[in-house]
């Protein structure tokens, strides 16, 4: 189940990061400036405090049980990725050795609560406590999830996966860096 969910964003970032899915945002039409240099453990440091900014959002009626059995946010470590596959359709050409640090969160919905409320639930909380903007995807093939991101450029994906095999929903959300050149030792494919 916490595979399914870690394949599925990684497909989505992958798709998203990777050009595949556009997303409806006034920065589209800019250059992008060069990669930064930046903290690797910094930027992961700031995707669990947005990861946690937006599980404090969570009605906590609305969180199973069967939660406290996952893994808690930042626990374990997640990979550098390399943004020369693509990163966001924002960065045309990424700096050489670019990377991003996508950070995720699974959450069981209570069987009282439906998945899709929970996730409306989120999104009107995100919209009246951050001043995050939303984005929309434009291709006829637009995954099924809520994007938004951060003035710094964090993106945040959250939609709900149902597992009938199972027989309950989990909500996943998704909090990937903007591309950064890593500051030394750091480098693509290394886990922190």
């Amino acid at each position: 189940m916490r595979n399914r969910a870690i394949a599925i964003s990684a497909l989505v970032a992958i798709a998203s990061l990777s050009g595949c899915a556009r997303l409806n945002n006034e920065s589209n039409q800019r250059e992008s400036p060069p990669a930064p240099t930046k903290s690797a453990p910094l930027e992961r440091e700031r995707s669990i405090e947005i990861q946690t900014q937006v599980r404090d959002l969570i009605p906590p009626a609305s969180i199973d049980q069967e939660t406290s059995n996952l893994p808690k946010i930042g626990e374990k470590p997640r990979l550098l990725n390399s943004c020369s596959s693509g990163f966001h359709e924002r960065v045309d050409e990424p700096a050489p050795g670019a990377v991003y640090y996508s950070g995720l969160f699974i959450v069981v919905v209570s069987p009282t609560s439906s998945a899709s409320s929970v996730e409306e639930q989120l999104t009107s909380s995100i919209s009246t406590n951050f001043d995050w903007q939303k984005l929309t995807y434009t291709q006829d093939n637009a995954p099924d999830m809520q994007t938004w991101e951060t003035p710094d450029g964090f993106t945040i994906d959250i939609y709900s996966d149902e597992l009938t095999d199972k027989n309950r929903a989990e909500l996943v959300v998704s909090v990937t860096s903007p591309c950064f050149v890593p500051q030394p030792p750091y480098k693509a494919g290394d886990e922190i």
